[in-house]
């Protein structure tokens, strides 16, 4: 790679083309080589990540760091911009981190109970999530301004419905997880909608969100300190999968595990 230095945020690979989000604000292109090609798009404002909706069009995701915008998304072309997504003012300007905003045509943000399509420059509305009791997002709605340390509280409390993730579309209905006093997963299909509370017997609960994502999998990591501490201290069952995983584990600092989950 030609020494060029700069501060990588998201790679994004098209083909033999690989976007680079440098700094928050430049879209940079390389060749499959890792050698500079030129500068995409000079940004006017900070964004966390982005995506590649088709050859043309790009949308950038801005996870409240910059505390002037009014607006989660930013649709880029070599013709056009517009904004999607508006934010609640109560939470401006309060960062958070979240990497897979988007997940094969489908946008959802953690702080948002709407769940969109995205298509070219396109974006509606698909699903509205509605919990029967306090959620964090008509907390938010509700209020005109909101301190960072009620902020962060509301994220942390568990009475109160919060933080969708995993959004995950699928030929007949979509899947996603939230948190309430542990992190459920949802499994909505031909209008039925399953609700667990645990993905995978003889592994911890996961809790984090997920790292990726494949065609028909969910990619999670887990570390291997609570592996080795769910073995432990639980009844594993006689599965040939789970046994080889846990004999690989030689000490609770070893690399975290990638555990892939089907959506079908």
């Amino acid at each position: 790679m030609d020494r060029e230095k700069f501060f990588l945020s998201v790679i994004l690979s098209i083909e033999t083309i690989t976007y680079v989000l440098d700094n928050y604000r430049s879209i940079k292109q390389y060749d499959s080589d890792g050698n500079y090609i030129a500068e995409k798009y000079k940004l006017d404002s900070p964004y966390f990540s982005f995506t590649q909706a088709d050859d043309d069009c790009l949308w950038l995701f801005d996870s409240n760091i910059n505390g002037k915008s009014s607006h989660f998304l930013y649709y880029q072309s070599e013709t056009d911009s517009a904004y999607g997504i508006s934010k609640p003012n109560s939470i401006k300007g309060k960062p958070f981190v979240y990497y897979n905003f988007y997940n094969n045509g489908i946008v959802s943000l953690p702080v948002c109970d709407t769940i969109y399509s995205l298509k070219a420059d396109k974006l509606n509305p698909e699903y509205v999530i509605h919990f029967k009791g306090r959620n964090f997002f008509e907390m938010i709605s509700e209020k005109k301004d909101m301190s960072d340390d009620e902020f962060g509280k509301i994220n942390r409390d568990k009475t109160i419905y919060r933080w969708i993730k995993d959004v995950t579309p699928y030929k007949s209905g979509i899947y996603f997880a939230f948190n309430y006093d542990k992190t459920y997963f949802v499994k909505h299909e031909n209008r039925m909608t399953k609700i667990y509370t645990r993905l995978v017997e003889g592994l911890p609960d996961i809790n984090v969100a997920a790292v990726g994502y494949t065609d028909n999998q969910i990619v999670y990591s887990l570390s291997s300190m609570n592996l080795l501490e769910y073995k432990d201290n639980n009844d594993i069952p006689d599965d040939d999968k789970l046994k080889s995983l846990y004999s690989s584990i030689q000490n609770e600092e070893d690399n975290p595990y990638l555990i892939l989950v089907s959506t079908k």
